[in-house]
C-alpha cells in the first residue's frame, strides 16, 4: 500500500472490523423484546469468557508491539496491520470489562461483538501482512481466503445459533 493509506478511499477498510457490532446490533433489533431481559446464571459464565478474552488481549498486545517495531525498521507500509492489532487490543480490553457487568441480553451481545471485533481484527492483521508479501496475487488471494474463511464461517454459525435461541425464548415467553 502506498503512503497515505489514511485517505478516504480506504475508509471501508478502517470500518471493516465493526462488522460484528453491526450484525449483533441487527440481531438485537430483531429481538428487541428480549434485549433488556436478564441473563440466566448459565449464560453469564463470566470467568470462562474473561479467561478467553484475556488470552486474546495478550496476542493483540504482542502484535501491536511487533508491528510497530517492524514498521520502524522496514520499508513496508503496516498502517492497517498496526491499526487492526491496536483495535484488537482495545476491543479485547473493552470485552473483558463488559464481562464484569453484563446482566442483560444486550450486554452479552455487546461483549460478544467486542470479542468478535478482537478476533476479526487479528485475522485482518494477518490478511494485510500477507498482502505486503511478495507472493503472486493468486497465492495472496488463496492465503487471505484461508485466513478469513474460518472467521466468517464461525461468525455466521454463531449468529444463526443465537437467532434460533432468541426465537425459542420468544416462543416460550408467548406461552
Amino acid at each position: 500500500m502506498e503512503n497515505g493509506a489514511l485517505s478516504i478511499r480506504y475508509f471501508p477498510l478502517w470500518l471493516l472490523p465493526l462488522l460484528p457490532f453491526i450484525t449483533r446490533s441487527v440481531l438485537m433489533f430483531c429481538h428487541r423484546r428480549l434485549a433488556s431481559k436478564r441473563l440466566c446464571e448459565d449464560e453469564l459464565d463470566r470467568p470462562a469468557h474473561r479467561g478467553l478474552i484475556l488470552s486474546l488481549s495478550g496476542f493483540s498486545f504482542t502484535a501491536v508491539i511487533a508491528l510497530v517495531l517492524i514498521d520502524s525498521t522496514t520499508q513496508l507500509s503496516l498502517e492497517f496491520p498496526i491499526y487492526y492489532s491496536l483495535l484488537s487490543f482495545a476491543a479485547s480490553f473493552a470485552a473483558m470489562n463488559a464481562q464484569s457487568y453484563k446482566a442483560k441480553r444486550w450486554h452479552d451481545q455487546l461483549s460478544t461483538s467486542l470479542y468478535e471485533i478482537t478476533t476479526l481484527s487479528l485475522v485482518l492483521t494477518l490478511a494485510f501482512i500477507v498482502f505486503q508479501g511478495t507472493f503472486t496475487m493468486c497465492i495472496k488471494s488463496l492465503l487471505v481466503a484461508i485466513i478469513l474463511l474460518p472467521w466468517v464461517s464461525d461468525h455466521a454459525i454463531r449468529l444463526r445459533l443465537q437467532a434460533q435461541n432468541l426465537q425459542r425464548l420468544e416462543k416460550q415467553e408467548r406461552r
